[in-house]
């Protein structure tokens, strides 16, 4: 997936966690642990698990929504996707698949009418997603850059990355370098010298 699709389903799946870029690109280079791996060039979901959750998780808005694509009702859905859990992957029966579909359909009813309202208040940054993907990095007051370690995604670049990748590398470098925001001059302080020599050594930057 193109990083700029990368950072809108980000934006719109977990509206409360990844409010703009530097949000999206801070969990992909330097979050630990975050669900991506380097394949064919690309950071993308490495846990077919989750993959097939996925999958589990549009049957439920299916069933819940038809084919309505209400913007505002489905980032509510995508808030709790967390709540679903892998209970269908312990039946091969497609009956009780479908069984655990209907009974996770009606739990989040009752979870999102409850939600709905407080997601109001983020439904903005949801319906603007593409927009904010394209905006220069900026941080905003939650944000926090996670501490870089050796299992950082930025650290274990593959060779094979390709420009649109390499590119928005790049930009969160040239970012961490260059702000103003006084978090980001703790953090270029710390980091900012590790973090150049690893790209200089994938050839990344000069």
């Amino acid at each position: 997936m193109k990083v700029r699709d990368t950072i809108i389903d980000m934006i719109r799946r977990h509206p409360l966690i990844t409010k703009n870029k530097v949000d999206a690109y801070d969990h992909l280079f330097l979050t630990v642990g975050n669900g991506y791996e380097w394949r064919d060039g690309e950071l993308v979901y490495w846990n077919e698990k989750q993959r097939y959750k996925i999958d589990i998780e549009s049957a439920i808005h299916d069933r819940l929504f038809g084919t309505d694509k209400d913007i505002l009702m489905t980032s509510v859905f995508a808030s709790h996707l967390n709540d679903i859990r892998y209970d269908f992957l312990e039946t091969d029966d497609s009956d009780e698949q479908d069984m655990i579909i209907d009974l996770k359909a009606s739990e989040l009813t009752v979870k999102m009418n409850n939600k709905k309202s407080y997601l109001m208040g983020q439904i903005s940054k949801i319906l603007h997603a593409e927009e904010e993907a394209d905006k220069p990095c900026q941080m905003h007051n939650e944000s926090d850059l996670y501490d870089m370690s050796g299992y950082s995604k930025i650290c274990n670049i593959p060779d094979n990355i390709t420009d649109d990748w390499k590119n928005a590398i790049i930009e969160f470098y040239n970012f961490i370098m260059t702000d103003s925001h006084l978090k980001i001059i703790e953090y270029r302080k710390k980091y900012g010298e590790r973090i150049r020599e690893v790209l200089k050594d994938k050839n990344i930057i000069k």
